[in-house]
């Protein structure tokens, strides 16, 4: 390995560093107490060295925001790899959502806003732009599957991600049981319902 390429990966894994360390200060104080100081201090390096990498806590946490959702896309992708009818797969979907914001919760806090995170809504909807589209595509793959008419597809991927929003959030804030299997039943009860009035709506018109 040449000096170049070895000091491009030294780079790389100090950042690495200081991201996982942003989020394990969070995971056991919270957001708000993510100071440079902190994060410093705990990668056994100088402020000055992370304002190299980051200018500021929020630019942490903005390259937090797009590393989450592009791992959420990463888990959405896997969850429709697997063989079986549309249904199935829109299924996968909403369980792969919630295992993604169950293992990964510090960074669904940063992904959504949580605990005072403010982040401009036009770089949370780019951000979040790939997973819209998985959640249409497959909503739309259903709708053909199935004989339904959407009337408008993105409106009803919408529905499905704040509808999956709403559990998620309901959990992480102690407002519902811990079970994570209940959690999970609430997922495929609240998945069947969508699909079963769409597909009414779709027979009743």
């Amino acid at each position: 390995m040449g000096v170049k390429e070895r000091r491009e990966r030294e780079k790389e894994a100090t950042r690495r560093g200081i991201l996982d360390a942003a989020q394990s200060i969070a995971r056991a104080e919270g957001w708000s107490a993510v100071t440079i100081r902190k994060v410093a201090d705990a990668i056994e390096y100088s402020p000055s060295i992370v304002y190299e990498y980051f200018s500021s806590k929020e630019a942490i946490l903005l390259a937090l925001l797009h590393e989450g959702f592009a791992a959420m896309a990463a888990y959405m992708r896997r969850a429709l790899s697997s063989d079986g009818d549309q249904s199935s797969r829109l299924h996968r979907l909403a369980t792969s959502y919630v295992a993604f914001a169950r293992q990964y919760p510090e960074l669904y806090q940063v992904m959504h806003g949580f605990a005072g995170i403010a982040i401009d809504p036009q770089v949370r909807g780019a951000a979040a732009q790939d997973v819209c589209e998985i959640v249409e595509n497959a909503l739309i793959a259903w709708a053909q599957d199935a004989n339904v008419v959407l009337h408008d597809p993105r409106v009803d991927a919408e529905i499905s991600w704040s509808l999956l929003h709403g559990i998620v959030s309901l959990s992480i804030v102690d407002r519902m049981s811990p079970d994570t299997a209940y959690v999970d039943q609430l997922v495929t009860r609240a998945v069947d319902t969508l699909l079963s009035g769409w597909s009414a709506g779709a027979t009743s018109g």
